[in-house]
């Protein structure tokens, strides 16, 4: 009786509801939180597993460009080798450094036929199907290209062959030097197979005809994917990004597709569903049980508990919504927090850094000659244009000088390209030590360098310049057990800011200076300027020979009328 007096209470049925009320308001906003936390977990997931993807495609970039500038240099020595025996037989012999960055490295003709082999000599005489378009292509532009072949004779050749046109001395192309690239090999393959995507998930390689040319279940090779998938369809079609859709077996996954830019091919990432948000959702049913905890003493610090779990990620999220809309930098995400969140944060951080040094790695292969280190053709032109812009502003005048070696070629053809190539490189290290620290050494082509002088006083200041620069190679060079004496001949050209024309005017000129400082004997300079420039030397013409007693620092100035 007094049981049932005490559960049919007033305090009981009040406390029964306050219960009941508390639990259901704590369950309400647990929902209510937790919906929004999952769909930015969600996010906070996908953007992820993007970004590794995105790393993955980026070392993938960096490893076809590099193999392309190695085959490049190979090219150059390839033609050099062609020009002195005008026959196919024997122009890999001295490749082999090719060995270890390609499967195969072949010599086909413009039909496709192989005519030499580096270590395979049986392919030579078999024909690559498949190249047609890409041959024609190549012949007709004069560009390399990329493309898939296979072999007569039913023998497989890898996923991606490098192309490059190897020309004659007429500048005439004549063959197509092919290095292939196998997926299957393990500094590709195995970075591929290591990229952590979940605890199941795992990246694969497609072509744009939807050809799997990398995955990790090797009987797929060689198939076509999923055609049935409307997400593969879309990343087919330029799609970039991740979305959630269904794998091959028809299970939910997330998914992500990141096309490459050195190659047509598209990496793409699989992750069961399951697999991907497990963190988002462990953490989800944390929450919940916890709320549930709370609202059994009280909803009000069961809502407070779920605000208070939620604030770290919004902090997150904010920061990284203030990243996206260009108001901080990407260090604000390195926090001192320990949770899961914090985890979130450092790990967006770490990829954004090595995005952002792999971005680094490659612009500094853009603006750099692979062999000395100095600038490039590439970066000699930006950073010409950018002098004579500013000479132009401030009224300053600007100088180029054209270098090329004396006799270069001799060097070669008696010691070889190695020692070429050490010689180059010395060249090169000398060069800079003869300049001042804000003038731009580059190579520009083959043995030939050039320097931008930015902001010059007139023909005495380059004269200087150009006696420092013959004076920095009196020393021979030595390679091996030989010492050598290397000189160069120099042309400079001189423009005022009120004459400034463009800068391939003044590559122009400074070419025509050093063409007559070759043909007045090499291992001299010549300066070209208008005769407003230099007043210091008239309208004649002074010149001095070269004798075999006389010092190196030997030269001609001479003005020419006009700009």
């Amino acid at each position: 009786m007094f049981a049932t007096a005490h559960f049919a209470s007033l305090s009981f049925r009040v406390t029964r509801l306050v219960v009941l009320l508390a639990l259901t308001s704590a369950a309400l906003a647990a929902v209510t939180a937790l919906r929004p936390m999952e769909q930015r977990m969600r996010t906070a997931t996908g953007e992820q597993q993007f970004a590794i993807l995105k790393m993955a495609a980026a070392s993938l970039d960096v490893q076809v460009e590099a193999r392309r500038t190695l085959l490049r240099t190979a090219v150059q020595r390839v033609e050099a080798e062609l020009r002195l025996s005008q026959q196919a037989v024997g122009l890999l012999a001295n490749q082999a450094s090719l060995n270890g960055q390609f499967s195969s490295v072949f010599l086909l003709d413009a039909g496709g036929k192989v005519v030499a082999g580096l270590e395979t000599p049986k392919a030579v005489g078999q024909v690559a199907t498949g190249l047609d378009g890409q041959l024609d292509e190549l012949f007709t532009s004069g560009a390399g290209t990329t493309a898939r072949a296979l072999l007569s004779g039913n023998e497989r050749l890898p996923a991606l062959f490098i192309l490059e046109p190897v020309r004659d001395e007429g500048g005439t192309i004549r063959y197509v030097l092919a290095g292939g690239i196998d997926l299957g090999g393990a500094d590709i393959s195995g970075q591929l197979d290591a990229a952590t995507i979940g605890r199941r998930g795992y990246l694969y390689v497609v072509d744009l005809n939807g050809t799997i040319l990398h995955h990790p279940d090797k009987r797929r090779i060689n198939e076509l994917a999923d055609s049935s998938s409307e997400e593969l369809r879309t990343a087919l079609l330029g799609f970039e990004g991740w979305r959630e859709g269904t794998d091959v077996d028809g299970e939910p996954a997330l998914l992500g597709y990141k096309r490459l830019r050195a190659v047509p091919w598209i990496v793409a990432a699989v992750c069961p569903i399951d697999d991907a948000y497990a963190d988002a959702t462990q953490a989800q049913t944390a929450a919940l049980f916890t709320a549930s905890l709370v609202a059994i003493t009280t909803a009000v610090a069961g809502l407070f508990l779920a605000l208070r779990l939620l604030r770290p990620f919004d902090e997150l999220h904010g920061r990284v919504r203030e990243i996206v809309q260009g108001e901080a930098d990407v260090e604000v995400l390195d926090t001192n927090c320990e949770d899961e969140i914090g985890a979130l944060g450092q790990a967006f951080l770490t990829i954004t850094r090595k995005c952002a040094a792999a971005e680094d790695r490659l612009a500094r292969l853009a603006f750099t000659d692979a062999l000395t280190g100095i600038a490039n053709r590439r970066m000699l032109e930006e950073a010409l244009a950018h002098v004579i812009a500013r000479g132009r502003r401030v009224g300053h005048m600007v100088a180029v000088a054209y270098l090329d070696i004396d006799r270069f070629k001799s060097i070669n053809d008696t010691m070889g390209h190695m020692a070429g190539d050490a010689i180059l490189v010395e060249f090169a290290a000398r060069l800079k030590t003869a300049v001042r620290s804000h003038d731009t050494v580059a190579r520009f082509a083959g043995d030939e360098f050039m320097i931008v002088f930015d902001g010059v006083t007139g023909v005495a200041e380059t004269e200087e310049a150009a006696r420092r620069i013959l004076g920095c190679f009196k020393a021979p060079f030595t390679y091996g057990s030989r010492s050598l004496r290397v000189t160069t001949s120099i042309g400079i050209a001189l423009q005022r800011p009120e004459t400034m024309g463009s800068a391939m005017e003044l590559i122009a000129r400074a070419d025509a200076a050093l063409y007559r400082a070759k043909r007045g004997g090499r291992n001299r300079y010549m300066v070209e300027a208008t005769a407003e420039k230099m007043p210091d030397f008239g309208t004649g013409r002074t010149d001095s020979a070269l004798s075999d007693n006389e010092p190196l620092e030997s030269g001609v100035s001479f003005p020419i009328t006009g700009t």
